[in-house]
């Protein structure tokens, strides 16, 4: 038999030992001494850290002379260091350190192990990015690479501008530059952290393309421009003829055909591109009665419609020389002059002329040096 006692406080126990087969006994005293008590008790008790960081642990004792030494394995083979207190570095996401702490009376030998635990939430492993950049009707990730952990749960403010359909790649569907509040919760300890992304969409909304003038005549040039943003390049695709510089937000252009020409410029900032249409219309001025145009009656009778004849041409302020000469049908003047922009009101001195037909002769010279002669008849209404 093999008895176990126990005991609360020092004291003796007396044994009778007594041999069934000859009732011979003996009595023996036995002293006990109880060791003091140890209660080790370490503060703070299994820790969650939601970021990584440092843990200081505290180790006390009812017993004044016990000796705490901490180990890094339940085998107290590790040993980490001695003292009432340790501190743990806890610096990988998602990861639990354990450490043991045994206090030890050293005149009994008695000791007395408590384990603790410090986990390291994954909250700062599985965050978005701080800020993204992208083009108009793009849908970029949020998040990096490696993308949003599959042991958090996310949150995202305003939610129309994620799609999270798919949890480990939520991508931006605004359509204008958005601040997203991102919020990362981690069931497993109940961290939680709140990250702003900027989500910067490039506008090019402001871009307005422009030519000065807008229209002339085949053989000039334009000033063509593009307004709304100064840090971006330009690339420009002339329909005909030349623009200069090729690459400026302001160019020259010469086109060698008439027509209305559509010039096509691509605005690139930050990667991003957006086509600008400039229209510019072409005149090839013609030297023939359709371009330097006459007209062949008139009413000059004052009620304000058609009162006055002219001739007339889209490029009268370039034609260089101009002469002409109206006379009635005794071949007598009745109006000359050497300026286009003139007109002559169906008198002579002041006074009406008849209702009658008067012929007409023309000289002038076009904008590409061409001579137009031309005679013709008009006639007054009244």
């Amino acid at each position: 038999a093999n008895p176990i006692g126990t005991f609360e406080e020092d004291g003796t126990v007396m044994v009778t030992i007594t041999d069934p087969a000859t009732g011979c006994s003996e009595t023996q005293t036995i002293s006990v001494d109880v060791a003091p008590e140890i209660s080790l008790q370490v503060m703070p008790p299994d820790s969650t850290l939601c970021a990584p960081g440092n843990v200081t642990f505290t180790g006390s004792s009812v017993n004044e002379n016990a000796e705490i030494v901490w180990y890094g394995d339940a085998a107290l083979t590790d040993q980490l260091g001695t003292g009432n207190s340790y501190t743990v570095e806890a610096t990988e996401t998602g990861q639990t350190y354990t450490v043991y702490s045994e206090a030890t009376d050293p005149t009994t030998g008695c000791s007395q192990v408590v384990p603790v635990t410090v986990v390291v939430s994954e909250l700062t492993a599985g965050l978005p990015l701080d800020a993204v950049a992208t083009c108009a009707n793009e849908t970029p990730s949020i998040f990096s690479a490696a993308g949003p952990s599959g042991n958090l749960t996310y949150t995202y403010a305003p939610a129309d501008a994620i799609d999270d359909s798919d949890p480990l790649n939520p991508i931006f569907v605004g359509s204008a530059t958005t601040v997203i509040t991102v919020t990362a919760t981690d069931p497993a300890t109940g961290c939680s952290v709140d990250r702003e992304i900027t989500v910067t969409v490039e506008d090019f909304s402001g871009l307005v393309g422009t030519a000065n003038p807008p229209e002339i005549f085949l053989g000039e040039d334009s000033e063509l421009s593009v307004s709304g943003c100064e840090d971006c390049t330009y690339e420009w695709f002339p329909p005909n003829g030349t623009v200069t510089p090729a690459n400026g937000q302001t160019v020259t252009a010469v086109p060698d055909e008439a027509g209305v020409l559509t010039y096509e410029v691509e605005v690139t900032r930050n990667g991003c591109t957006e086509i600008v249409l400039i229209e510019l219309r072409v005149e090839d001025p013609l030297c023939d009665l359709e371009h330097v145009y006459v007209p062949n009656a008139f009413t000059p009778n004052g009620d304000n419609k058609n009162d006055v004849m002219r001739v007339r041409s889209a490029f009268a302020d370039q034609i260089t020389e101009f002469r002409f000469i109206i006379f009635n049908r005794w071949g007598q003047e009745v109006y000359s002059s050497n300026n286009i922009g003139d007109h002559w009101d169906g008198t002579v001195q002041g006074d009406d002329l008849e209702p009658d037909v008067y012929g007409y002769w023309l000289r002038v010279i076009c904008p590409a040096g061409q001579e137009l002669i031309q005679q013709g008849n008009i006639s007054i209404l009244r």
